[in-house]
């Protein structure tokens, strides 16, 4: 039983993980900071900060 534990602790915290580095980069891109940049120091993908970045984009012209 001990092993499911674990395994669902280990994903619950990797999602945490994903979500506060995609909130990272959100506000590195409204500050305008190179995608390049926040592709190394958030682990995202450029294609997953490229779509990140439409995204607030469409948002700000609704």
């Amino acid at each position: 039983m001990e092993d499911a534990e674990e395994i669902a602790l280990e994903e619950k915290y990797e999602k945490g993980k994903a979500e506060r580095s995609i909130e990272i980069a959100k506000n590195l891109l409204l500050k305008d900071i190179d995608v390049n940049i926040i592709a190394d120091s958030t682990g995202l993908t450029i294609e997953e900060i490229e779509e990140l970045k439409a995204k607030i984009e469409n948002s700000e012209t609704s």
